[in-house]
């Protein structure tokens, strides 16, 4: 399969998202993106308008290429507009898991005190860094809504895969001790079979 049929795949996919789900998508994106280019500008001194040039040739150039059909593809691959409603299925780290279980349990108040405390602590912190590096001031605060909003709006919006359905590895996992109670039989050597 080509680049230009995964693009085309994937813009395929993403028309086929409901509406809301396309609007979240985008902006988390976006915002995933802004935070990447807010880092490259402070450490690697890359100018910011360059790179915002940048991201939308390279993000919203294919777009626009497949809503005018010029997005040269096999053959073989669906219409532009066959199929269904698709869906988003994130497989996330198991802490994205345990934060959403701890956060549910909460009661209101102590939800509100959580976000208020985590939003005082990264921003604190932040200018701890700033006053001993030079750390830019929202950089941190722009980070950590990225990856714990994320991990909020996955869970809400049900875009997790259940957790333990996503088993990525190529091996079977190997028995725990406690699994192994059954009898093992071994293969005897010709020497003890004609003791």
């Amino acid at each position: 399969m080509t680049i230009s049929d995964r693009i085309y795949l994937y813009n395929q996919w993403f028309d086929r998202l409901p509406q809301q789900q396309q609007f979240l998508a985008a902006f988390w994106s976006a915002l995933g993106a802004l935070g990447v280019m807010l880092m490259l500008t402070w450490f690697a001194g890359i100018p910011f308008t360059l790179m915002v040039i940048l991201f939308l040739l390279v993000v919203m150039g294919p777009r626009v290429m497949f809503k005018f059909d010029l997005i040269d593809h096999a053959p073989e691959l669906p219409a532009r507009d066959v199929g269904g409603e698709t869906h988003i299925a994130v497989s996330a780290p198991a802490w994205v898991y345990r934060a959403n279980r701890w956060f549910d349990a909460q009661p209101d108040h102590m939800r509100i005190l959580a976000v208020a405390a985590a939003t005082v602590g990264v921003f604190v912190v932040n200018l701890i860094l700033h006053a001993l590096i030079g750390f830019p001031v929202g950089l941190l605060v722009v980070l950590a809504v990225l990856v714990l909003g994320w991990a909020r709006v996955v869970h809400v919006q049900r875009w997790l895969v259940p957790e333990g359905a996503a088993d990525l590895s190529l091996q079977a996992p190997r028995p725990a001790l406690a699994e192994a109670t059954g009898p093992r039989i071994e293969a005897a050597t010709p020497a003890e079979m004609s003791r």
